[in-house]
């Protein structure tokens, strides 16, 4: 599925064969550290799985939808148009198609998405699950 779709998306070739990740891969981590006991040893394994396959992995961690807000920020500040792929994992109770934070905020999937897709360059393809 894939979401929050830029408004380019549709002038974007989608090849599901192969792609050119020579430039690296840009990994992503957003996790609630206060979501459940074992958030933060999740987010170190998962940190350290995409260390093996990423160029450069950014971690944040947040709890309420502005510090979520400014998580994404921070992330976005990178090059993107430096590396061949963006991947971000995303960890948090919520409900479908929903984060919530600890301050019982509710942030929608697709707009956190956006704020990553809208950034891309336009010769990165984009690929949902």
């Amino acid at each position: 599925m894939l979401i929050g779709i830029p408004e380019d998306a549709e002038n974007r070739e989608v090849n599901s064969d192969s792609y050119d990740l020579s430039k690296g891969i840009l990994g992503v981590i957003l996790y609630n550290p206060t979501d459940r006991d074992g958030a933060e040893e999740e987010a170190n394994i998962l940190e350290s799985s995409l260390r093996s396959h990423a160029s450069h992995v950014i971690r944040e961690a947040w709890s309420t939808q502005c510090e979520l807000a400014l998580s994404i920020s921070k992330s976005l500040n990178s090059d993107i148009s430096g590396y061949s792929a963006l991947l971000v994992c995303i960890s948090a109770h919520g409900t479908a198609g929903n984060l919530c934070g600890k301050d019982g905020s509710v942030v929608a999937i697709n707009d956190i998405l956006f704020q990553f897709t809208r950034r891309l360059p336009a010769e990165m393809p984009l690929v949902g699950n």
